[in-house]
């Protein structure tokens, strides 16, 4: 990987961690990359133990990210997701049918309880 790829691809997790920050807190970053071969820290650190995020941007495809952020979870309990960019475009979010759904499934009682308590 050349380095303009790298630089490239470092400022998109550092604009992913600063977007992110409002939601977790102050404490997300960018996490320290290394080249070892093993599994690796997540691109996004100072997120809940139950996501992991990993980030790129460039003509990679969705899913090879996806894949790798199911190899480096610590578990499988963990909610595993890709977040790429290509070239000039939007973001988009990667993740499973099935874990998506279970986050929707806890979006929506959420959502019946707030209108639950409401009334």
């Amino acid at each position: 990987m050349g380095k303009l790829s790298r630089r490239k691809g470092a400022a998109f997790e550092c604009d992913v961690a600063k977007r992110l920050r409002p939601v977790f807190g102050p404490q997300v970053r960018r996490g320290i990359q290394t080249r070892g071969g093993g599994k690796e820290q997540p691109d996004i650190n100072g997120l809940p133990d139950w996501l992991h995020i990993e980030c790129h941007h460039g003509a990679e495809t969705p899913w090879a990210k996806l894949r790798q952020a199911e190899y480096d979870a610590p578990s499988d309990e963990v909610l595993k997701a890709a977040v790429v960019r290509r070239n000039g475009g939007e973001e988009l979010v990667a993740m499973r049918w099935d874990q998506w759904l279970a986050m929707v499934a806890i979006v929506h009682a959420l959502a019946a309880r707030m209108a639950e308590a409401e009334s």
